[in-house]
């Protein structure tokens, strides 16, 4: 086998204390042993050699340089795994190698299993890159488990790990937009059927789920319609029903006294600036006043308010625009005053169902 899997490393140069006094840098024991192995193949190099190096340096390199020349042996893993396969002259090599480093075999046990875990991960992913798991796919790597000598615990861990994360990856990915269309649906059952994955939603994310399929359908499909105690119009259904606070624009007027800071600054003989007035002021605003409670609903045809005073409708056509909040949502009329509806939920839905609405009503 070539010596060229381990680089050679430069000796470190003594600084002037070392020079004086004729004292080895330790590091360069570890050096000596590394280049052991980029000079020479494994079966050429000696435990007597290594021991040579350790009495000039006088120092317990397999101590000293524990995880050093662990990596020197996890290099020469990387190189018999390179084609995927431990062939029994690998594993020959392998077994001198780690009696020349004195690795027990938990030490080599952990070091292969996790590089030839690397590589089984590698070739799954790329395998399940489209969403699939065919039987050709499930034969090759049940043949590349068996080159690589990995354990079924270790291959059955990675592929449930490798499975669920693409599965949870593509799902991220297709609600990333707040919308689940039925061929999104339909492609994501697929997949997590044909990697044989367990989809487990919680409460929260079941919800969102069912919230997302809402929203698409709102936007493409039928809008759900439902029955209410109402008298409607012919081939009038309702989309939506709320309760809500209903407010309205009014112009309130303010009393202001204001009592600042009292300091007078002369301006000009005899006259003088007092700051702070005192004088009564009525200051005139718009503000959103309270006028009923009830239930909303939206229609096909018509925006309705059913009040514990009055009751109001409004058509879609007379809806110019309408602008959403975090509690609530401001209808804007062609004319008179704009409604305000007060909303603690929901008021997602109420806003995709009335541009849906007023979509339809304008085509």
């Amino acid at each position: 086998m070539s010596s060229n899997i381990i680089r050679f490393i430069p000796l470190q140069k003594e600084n002037l204390f070392q020079r004086i006094f004729n004292i080895r840098p330790k590091q360069n024991a570890f050096v000596e042993v590394n280049n052991l192995f980029a000079a020479k193949s494994v079966f050429e190099i000696s435990p007597d050699a290594i021991s040579e190096i350790a009495n000039r340096y006088k120092i317990d390199v397999y101590k000293k340089f524990s995880d050093q020349l662990k990596k020197i042996y996890a290099d020469y893993v990387k190189f018999c795994l390179n084609d995927h396969v431990a062939n029994t002259e690998d594993l020959h090599l392998l077994k001198h190698l780690r009696e020349l480093l004195l690795l027990n075999e938990k030490e080599v046990s952990e070091i292969y299993h996790q590089l030839a875990s690397e590589i089984y991960k590698k070739e799954y992913n790329e395998a399940i890159a489209d969403g699939r798991m065919d039987t050709n796919d499930d034969k090759s790597l049940k043949f590349l488990q068996e080159n690589l000598l990995l354990p079924d615990n270790l291959k059955n861990k990675i592929d449930n790990e490798c499975r669920t994360l693409f599965v949870n990856n593509y799902y991220t990915k297709i609600v990333s937009d707040q919308r689940l269309s039925p061929d999104e649906i339909n492609e994501f059952d697929a997949i997590a059927k044909s990697l044989n994955a367990k989809v487990v939603l919680d409460d929260t994310s079941r919800e969102l789920y069912n919230k997302f399929k809402l929203y698409w359908n709102i936007e493409n499909g039928v809008i759900p319609a439902f029955a209410v105690d109402l008298n409607l119009q012919k081939n009038e259904v309702c989309y939506y029903k709320a309760y809500t606070s209903f407010y309205e624009q009014r112009t309130v007027t303010k009393r202001i006294n204001y009592g600042g800071p009292s300091l007078s600054i002369k301006i000009m003989r005899g006259l003088y600036y007092r700051t702070g007035s005192y004088k009564v002021n009525k200051v005139q605003e718009e503000q959103l006043v309270m006028l009923d409670k009830g239930y909303v609903y939206l229609t096909n045809k018509r925006l309705l308010f059913v009040g514990e005073k009055k009751n109001s409708t409004l058509r879609l056509n007379r809806i110019l625009a309408f602008t959403p909040y975090s509690n609530g949502l401001e209808i804007v009329k062609d004319s008179g005053r704009n409604p305000f509806y007060l909303m603690e939920s929901d008021i997602d839905l109420f806003a995709m169902i009335l541009s849906r609405v007023l979509k339809d009503d304008n085509g």
